[in-house]
């Protein structure tokens, strides 16, 4: 059964414009509870809909993503949107479960993404729309992460485009499960000639397990299939390691996909 906890609601002292909320949300079709951390930004009204990022990683990155957000609204360059930051909390840390695709020769504990979504889809989104004013279409949502959490933003471009129509993978885990991921995507250009969606891919030039490489191969192809929808940017970030790549991956990818074209 779904639950909802509301543990603090208070304005955070962190550099950014907005507050902090903390909830407590059940998955309904599997055993497993999330802390999301939510920020509003402090130009959020009720009477606007509001574009909402799906941050993975939400533990570590919503403060980051939530600063650099209003930073580049106070730029001009978008409109602050709600981050809705998926995590743990204090339990057990299953991003390796939850970010991950299925695949050969994977290890215990990886590869159940495909619930994760489930949970996204059937529980996470539909109490958040129900619980603030959002656009409620693809183009009104984001989903955001970085490393594994990069990989499942990706994902999410073939597996949920109904649901979300802008993603930003940063330093995504393109190289998991022999690269499966291009599987996916190979396999949603057969069955499809547009992808309407903006979508970022970004990784540091310093990155280990040839990641910026596998990055440039992955936006090569993307681009190679001319979806008359699409709005891509690859990008790689000269001088930043796997580590140090979120902050300006998070910059660059949030301009792209909602700064007003």
């Amino acid at each position: 059964m779904r639950c909802l906890t509301l543990l603090s609601l208070a304005a955070c002292a962190a550099p950014a414009d907005g507050t902090f909320e903390v909830h407590e949300l059940d998955a309904t079709d599997y055993k497993q509870t999330y802390t999301l951390n939510v920020f509003l930004p402090d130009t959020y009204t009720d009477a606007e809909p509001a574009t909402v990022v799906y941050l993975f990683d939400g533990d570590q990155w919503t403060d980051t993503a939530a600063q650099i957000a209003t930073a580049l609204e106070r730029e001009g360059t978008i409109d602050a949107p709600i981050v809705v930051g998926i995590g743990y909390g204090d339990r057990p840390n299953k991003r390796n479960r939850d970010y991950t695709p299925h695949g050969k020769g994977i290890p215990d504990g990886f590869g159940e993404i495909d619930a994760f979504y489930g949970f996204m889809e059937h529980d996470l989104v539909p109490w958040v729309d129900e619980g603030w004013s959002t656009d409620a279409t693809p183009a009104g949502r984001v989903v955001m992460g970085h490393s594994f959490g990069g990989e499942a933003a990706v994902w999410g471009l073939f597996h949920a485009p109904e649901t979300f129509g802008n993603a930003i993978g940063l330093s995504s885990s393109l190289v998991f499960a022999d690269a499966v991921i291009f599987d996916d995507e190979a396999a949603f250009a057969l069955e499809n000639d547009d992808l309407d969606a903006r979508f970022y891919l970004g990784a540091g030039s310093q990155e280990g397990y040839g990641l910026a490489g596998l990055t440039e191969a992955f936006g090569e192809t993307l681009a190679s299939r001319e979806y008359p929808s699409l709005d891509l940017k690859t990008d790689i970030i000269r001088g930043r390691f796997h580590a140090s790549l979120f902050p300006a991956g998070a910059e660059a990818g949030l301009a792209h996909v909602l700064e007003e074209k």
